[in-house]
């Protein structure tokens, strides 16, 4: 089960639950934030112990019912795309993130802030360019989870989530 906790913009777009105790006794959180990208909505999420990014993108009201499956393609996608992906794991992935749970917010200021900081270099990154939802794309293929991030020792999300996957793989 993947909890999703999701920042004030969010929870006008998805419904959400009243966080429980279970919510913050999982290993599987992350939080999330609407944001738009050529007056396009897409949600950005990041897992709370990696800081591993990935982006839904041209989301709808009528792709919420499929949310749960958006998420499970989007997170296999990113890690493909950063050479994290492994037949091997798909039973692991099928049943740890296949079902998501969506919560209000959490106020992590850590987590969201690497969140704002993800968002303000996306949206740098995507600035001068005309076709934003490809540079997006692009962005999604080179930086997003290769950003040394401070609060981590200098890691980046990509080596971390390549560690934590690595327990499945043994």
């Amino acid at each position: 089960m993947v909890n999703i906790f999701c920042t004030k913009k969010l929870e006008g777009f998805v419904t959400t639950e009243e966080r429980t105790l279970e919510s913050y006794t999982s290993d599987n959180n992350w939080n999330a934030q609407l944001i738009f990208i050529d007056r396009k909505k897409c949600i950005y999420l990041i897992h709370k112990r990696t800081l591993y990014a990935f982006l839904i993108l041209n989301i709808s009201k009528k792709d919420l019912p499929n949310l749960d499956q958006l998420f499970l393609n989007g997170f296999i996608a990113q890690l493909k795309i950063d050479n994290l992906y492994n037949p091997v794991l798909d039973n692991y992935l099928k049943e740890n993130y296949s079902c998501i749970k969506l919560f209000k917010t959490d106020n992590d200021q850590k987590t969201l802030g690497t969140l704002r900081d993800g968002t303000s270099h996306l949206k740098f990154y995507i600035e001068n360019e005309h076709d934003k939802i490809k540079a997006v794309n692009r962005h999604q293929h080179q930086t997003i989870n290769i950003i040394p991030i401070g609060s981590r020792k200098f890691k980046c999300g990509k080596d971390m989530m390549k560690k934590e996957l690595e327990c499945f793989l043994a």
